[in-house]
């Protein structure tokens, strides 16, 4: 065997025989089985697989075109739940629409059942009807005969709705003057004339005296309808123009002292809001905590809405005392101190129908709230 190898130092070129290449080829795989074999078991000790691992090594993989039916129907079905949530978005704003819609309808009707409420809309479609006939007058367009008429009308159920203050008034009077006998024998012998403050305003003889020039103004439109001409007499003239003068008169005083209590009855929210946005109390605190200012709702939506009330009579009284000075110096004989009595008064009528408004509505929570 030894015989057979070559040299390899002679530097000559030796041939290797079949078996000499046999051996050479078998040990080198047994090297190369030996070393592969040491790598995989290092390589298994430090990541051995899971079952589920090698499951899915285990499985073929399967190559498949893109099928975009998943991804639609997921499409479908988000269209789907957006068209339903759109669907219940719209039922619930057409619901809140109709329960709008049934509070409003609510408070019209509140508003409308009142005598006041009445009296404020026959003043709206009055003074409307006033002043489309003198836009007619001025534009030179006849003017038809029954439309004078139904402004008659309207002034006449106005007056008549406003019928039987007068009694009231005397009544609330003759109350009073009971009582003042009454305690005066018992124990205000040293203070009547504190009594007669507190117990007698002068507003109530005002307003006593205002009713009764209403009602002879009433009188006086019947029997011109009734009779079909007005009255001719000079002496039931004058005793009419005096009547119709201090019926303007007393609103002016009547309006005066009303401004003069909505103003202090201002001053008392303005209190009421203070207290709240100092304290900011609940029930529970208003209970244990004593103050001289009573808060009507405990609540800053109701006290909202008693400022909106209060600001709307202020700017109605305003404005009736701008009107009114054009009845008292008779100029609405004239066309633009007609146009401007017109105007003013609709911006009265106006002004008083949203505090019937606010008013309803403050009536309401206070109902609701007594209810809950």
């Amino acid at each position: 065997m030894n015989s057979d190898l070559v040299d390899i130092n002679t530097g000559g070129q030796g041939f290797i025989t079949t078996e000499v290449d046999d051996e050479s080829w078998e040990l080198l795989k047994r090297e190369f089985n030996t070393l592969f074999s040491n790598l995989r078991k290092e390589n298994n000790a430090e990541n051995k697989p899971t079952n589920d691992e090698r499951k899915s090594a285990r499985r073929p993989i399967n190559l498949q075109d893109h099928d975009d039916s998943r991804l639609l129907n997921h499409r479908k079905n988000g269209i789907v739940i957006s068209a339903t949530h759109n669907r219940f978005e719209r039922s619930s704003d057409s619901r809140d629409m109709r329960t709008c819609d049934s509070k409003r309808i609510r408070l019209a009707q509140f508003i409308f059942d009142t005598l006041e409420g009445k009296e404020v809309c026959l003043k709206i479609f009055q003074h409307t009807l006033e002043l489309l006939s003198l836009l007619l007058c001025k534009a030179k367009i006849r003017i038809p005969s029954k439309l004078h008429l139904v402004i008659l009308q309207l002034s006449i159920f106005r007056y008549l709705l406003r019928f039987g203050n007068l009694t009231v008034n005397l009544f609330q009077i003759a109350k009073k003057f009971r009582q003042y006998r009454e305690m005066r024998k018992s124990h205000l012998q040293e203070k009547p004339i504190r009594f007669y403050s507190k117990g007698f305003q002068f507003s109530n003889i005002v307003e006593a005296f205002y009713n009764l020039t209403d009602e002879l103004i009433l009188l006086h439109k019947l029997k011109s309808v009734f009779s079909g001409k007005n009255i001719s007499s000079i002496n039931a003239g004058k005793f009419t123009r005096f009547i119709k003068q201090q019926h303007n008169i007393l609103w002016e005083v009547l309006n005066i002292i009303a401004m003069n209590k909505n103003i202090f009855q201002w001053q008392q929210l303005m209190k009421e809001e203070i207290y709240l946005n100092l304290f900011n109390i609940n029930d529970n605190a208003a209970k244990e905590h004593k103050s001289e200012y009573k808060v009507l709702a405990n609540n800053k939506i109701n006290l909202k809405l008693q400022k909106n009330i209060s600001a709307f009579d202020f700017y109605k009284i305003i404005l009736n005392l701008l009107s009114n000075l054009i009845n008292i110096k008779n100029k609405r004989k004239e066309f633009n101190s007609c146009l401007t009595y017109e105007i003013i008064t609709m911006g009265s009528c106006i002004a008083e129908l949203v505090r019937l408004w606010n008013q309803a509505r403050l009536a309401l929570a206070e109902e609701y709230a007594s209810a809950t």
